[in-house]
């Protein structure tokens, strides 16, 4: 009887998956240094099934760009789950602005959370480039919804 109450279904289907994200986010940035590393090889790893090769990335420089598009995607993804959520309590342009500044200050505090994690230490740039990765969703959004008008809470 209680799994069918809405307020339960609509935790489950909009705050979920949100919380679960941003605890992920939490527990990457709390890696030392050399659990990030490891993780970054995991990444490689998966990057390799590509057939991306993975020698010409590290000779050239662009595992760093592979760390910054992980950053970009994954507030990427942050801002996706955070407009579901919020659709329910703002409209057109505040919920934009809503979803892109919850995005901001979570990626604020989790450089700032870095900051006190051995190894790591928290950048100003990757906040941008988290910012940004919550702005081209946000975009994209705005995008679609203007491309197909309906209300946004349907």
């Amino acid at each position: 009887m209680f799994l069918k109450t809405n307020r339960f279904q609509h935790f489950l289907w909009y705050w979920l998956p949100l919380l679960l994200w941003m605890v992920l986010i939490f527990v990457l940035s709390h890696q030392d240094k050399d659990h990030s590393r490891r993780t970054s090889e995991w990444v490689l790893w998966l990057l390799s099934l590509l057939h991306i090769d993975l020698e010409s990335l590290k000779a050239s420089g662009a595992l760093l760009y592979v760390r910054k598009l992980a950053h970009f995607s994954i507030y990427f993804v942050l801002a996706f789950w955070s407009f579901r959520l919020f659709k329910w309590k703002w409209q057109p342009p505040r919920l934009w602005w809503a979803v892109w500044g919850f995005c901001v200050i979570y990626a604020a505090s989790d450089e700032f959370h870095q900051l006190f994690v051995p190894g790591r230490v928290g950048s100003l740039l990757d906040v941008g480039i988290d910012s940004l990765g919550a702005a081209a969703c946000t975009g994209m959004l705005i995008l679609a919804q203007r491309l197909d008008y309906r209300p946004l809470a349907a």
